[in-house]
């Protein structure tokens, strides 16, 4: 019996440490702006820190930037990193559409990820994210400038406009909406976005960054472990 024990529980533990090892999501950080902007970033709008999705210990971004006021090269982008620094081989991000790099003022409290960010001019604008491996994501994507910030963003066959007013804290449904366990088309995630906001040359639709955060899938082992505990309760009665 104590043998019986002492295996279950065995199987539990290492099954157990499996799934911390794994525990880490792979997650792809992106930040839209125009570069040499200021003053909040004296000159350079690379961003480094986190989002709405908290990666502990983990805040590398890949910045795509552009110069003056035009739309970033189209791509694709590549040598993109994970936000753990490490190299997300074979997944490219592509721009298409007409719009512009803009920044969202001076506002001094404004978090960094949601000052620059690039605009729509009509509803063919997207971004496609491709080379991805995991068989579901979720797509956390950021809208926030000073003044007619309305955007819709259609990801997945599904749609939510963000009118983000706020840009001191990241504020779900207001500057950012979470797309969740979006599964991937040959492996491509488009994330398509339009301005639907009014008030002339400021109704942009901005666009200011995007997380992808791979949903985790249960490890055979794992199920494993949890059988293997339950087996033990059993037997303990």
């Amino acid at each position: 019996m104590n043998g019986l024990k002492f295996s279950l529980m065995a199987v539990g533990m290492v099954a157990a440490g499996s799934v911390t090892a794994t525990a880490h999501a792979e997650v792809l950080n992106v930040n839209f702006g125009r570069s040499s902007d200021g003053p909040l970033f004296d000159g350079n709008a690379d961003y480094t820190g986190q989002g709405a999705y908290v990666d502990a210990g983990n805040d590398t971004w890949n910045n795509l930037l552009s110069g003056a006021s035009a739309f970033p090269a189209g791509g694709p982008f590549t040598g993109l990193v994970y936000s753990d620094g490490s190299s997300a081989t074979g997944v490219t991000v592509t721009l298409s559409g007409s719009g512009g790099s803009e920044n969202r003022g001076t506002d001094p409290d404004t978090l960094e990820l949601l000052y620059g960010f690039i605009t729509a001019n009509g509803p063919s604008d997207s971004v496609t994210i491709s080379g991805l491996n995991a068989t579901a994501y979720d797509v956390y994507v950021y809208s926030v400038k000073d003044n007619s910030t309305d955007a819709e963003f259609t990801v997945g066959g599904s749609s939510f406009t963000l009118t983000g007013d706020v840009a001191d804290a990241f504020t779900e449904d207001e500057n950012y909406h979470v797309f969740s366990a979006v599964v991937p088309t040959a492996g491509e995630i488009v994330i398509d976005w339009e301005e639907t906001g009014s008030g002339g040359q400021f109704a942009q639709g901005p666009f200011n960054g995007f997380q992808l955060v791979a949903v985790p899938e249960p490890s055979s082992l794992a199920l494993l472990g949890i059988g293997g505990l339950a087996m033990l309760q059993r037997r303990r009665h």
